[in-house]
Parts: structure tokens; C-alpha cells; sequence
């Protein structure tokens, strides 16, 4: 096994920091990391994409950057930033390929399956927090506006119906290289902006990004905006949009536990993920009815 030792010599101190390993070596500062996906900044660079940290150093298990000192930026700059990075990623990277109808159908099937599976839990959850004498005030948070998860699940299943009868007909669709775990966490604001953790890369559909940058980040800010931006730097197919717009509507399954504090913290959260992905569809729509007025 090839060891941190072996890429820095005279090593003073080593400091585990989740999925990195800060390493002191006399008057300067390492970061290393798994080298997971080893074959991903040689493929960047050949696409002409440049946001990336490359590591100083490699070998078999490991990878070794420039520890970077980073710029205080609000989080609301780091993620128009990441917006930008990402569609110029997408750009470089973007290839079409011959529809596999196969790929087609299980991302149809398993999104269907997960919008009937949540229909039936939530009808069961509501029916049994209605037998209550006494709502808790998670009953209460989660029954006074459960119609708008209802409401979300019905426009899932029609729209994903719409997809697959639609996307079916064509006879390409379009790839990119995918960060696919985009959050804010993920981007060093220095001189130079990096895009990093590259170690679940692959090439898919482009909405994967925005979907999980999405997931990671809708608490700290509304995504309107930032998809406007998005769009405007690499604009989506009709396709592509109503499969993003369904993934992101899917409301999450809500588990109510005995810590009632915590319950209302999960139900807050999944109603608030509810209303920044049907901000970000109403606010397109609006746009597009705009667009088509004579």
C-alpha cells in the first residue's frame, strides 16, 4: 500500500479531517486524499477545463494538492460560482449518443416506482397521525400542509409520464462529465477557483449536477435564480427540463421518530424543498409564457 510518506518527505504532523488528511511538513501545508477516480484531471485537462486543483503529487492511493488559503466569500458568491464552473463543465465535456431504450425505461420505472412508493407512505402516515386525540406539533406541521405533497407527487407522475412517451420518439440525447456532488463545500474561493472532491465523477445527463447541487444546498438559499443563470450558460432541451424539474419535486420520505424537536426540523425541511423547486418551475413557466406572448 502506498503510503502519505512516500509523496511528502520530513512530515512534522498529520490531522485526519473527514474525507481528507491535512499533513505539516516543516514550513508548509499538504492536503491529501483518496485517489478514487484516477483517471478524471487528465481528462479535464484534455477537455480544455481548468477549474480543477491538480495534484502536486500521486500515487496509487492518494493524491496530494497545494494546501489552498481561502477568500471569506458569502454563500450565496460560492454558488453562482459553482452555477458557471458547472455549465462551463458541462460545455467542454457535452457528446450525444444513440438513445439505449433500456437506460431509458429503468429511469422511468425506478422514478415511477419511487412517486407511487411515497403516495402510499404518506396516505398511510396521514391516516395514522389523523387517529391522534391530540396532534403533537409535528402532526400538525406535517397534516396542515400535506396537500402540497400530494399536489407535487400528482405532478411527478404526469410529467414523468410526458418524459418517457416524449423522450422515447428521440434518437439521441445528450452526455456530459458530471461532478455529481456538487455543494458548497465543494468549491475553493482563492486567486483561483476550484471545483473539488471530483471522486464520484462521471459522465451522464447534465441535470444530475444541478439536481444534486440542488439537494445539497436548497436550506440556504432559493435556487431560482441560480437556475435562470444556469440555463442562460448552457441552456436544457425540453427533456432534460422536465426531468429535472420532476427529480427535484420528489418530496423526501419524512421518518417520524420520538424526538419531536427533530420532527419538526425534517418536516420544515421537506416542506421547504417542496416550495424552492416549484419556485424554480413557476418561475420558468412565467418566463416561457412571456417568451411565446406575440
Amino acid at each position: 500500500m502506498n503510503t502519505l510518506r512516500s509523496l511528502v518527505e520530513n512530515i512534522d504532523k498529520i490531522t485526519k479531517q473527514k474525507n481528507r488528511t491535512i499533513i505539516q511538513a516543516k514550513d508548509k501545508r499538504y492536503v491529501a486524499k483518496e485517489n478514487k477516480n484516477k483517471m478524471i484531471y487528465d481528462y479535464l485537462s484534455s477537455r480544455g477545463f481548468m477549474y480543477y486543483l491538480e495534484p502536486l503529487k500521486r500515487n496509487e492511493d492518494y493524491n496530494l494538492y497545494q494546501y489552498i488559503e481561502e477568500i471569506d466569500t458569502p454563500n450565496e458568491q460560492k454558488a453562482l460560482d459553482i452555477i458557471h464552473i458547472m455549465a462551463l463543465l458541462h460545455k467542454k465535456t457535452t457528446y450525444y449518443k444513440e438513445i439505449n431504450l433500456d437506460e431509458i425505461k429503468e429511469i422511468y420505472e425506478n422514478t415511477t416506482n419511487q412517486i407511487l412508493y411515497l403516495f402510499e407512505y404518506y396516505h398511510n402516515l396521514q391516516e395514522t397521525l389523523e387517529q391522534e386525540e391530540f396532534f403533537s406539533p409535528s402532526s400538525y406541521m406535517l397534516l396542515r400542509e400535506i396537500s402540497s405533497i400530494y399536489g407535487s407527487l400528482n405532478y411527478c407522475k404526469e410529467e414523468i409520464d410526458r418524459w418517457y412517451e416524449t423522450i422515447k420518439q428521440k434518437k439521441e440525447i445528450r452526455l456530459c462529465l458530471v461532478h455529481n456532488n456538487l455543494d458548497i463545500s465543494h468549491i475553493l474561493e482563492s486567486e483561483n477557483k476550484y471545483l473539488i472532491s471530483w471522486s464520484k465523477a462521471k459522465k451522464d445527463l447534465p441535470i444530475y449536477d444541478f439536481y444534486h447541487f440542488f439537494n445539497n444546498c436548497f436550506e440556504m438559499m432559493d435556487f431560482s435564480l441560480l437556475y435562470k443563470e444556469y440555463i442562460a450558460n448552457y441552456p436544457l432541451t425540453k427533456e432534460e427540463e422536465a426531468l429535472l424539474f420532476v427529480f427535484i419535486s420528489i418530496p423526501e420520505k419524512v421518518i417520524l421518530d420520538l424526538d419531536e424537536y427533530t420532527n419538526c426540523l425534517k418536516i420544515k425541511k421537506l416542506y421547504t424543498k417542496l416550495s424552492r423547486a416549484n419556485n424554480i418551475i413557476l418561475n420558468q413557466r412565467s418566463k416561457q409564457q412571456k417568451q411565446e406572448q406575440p
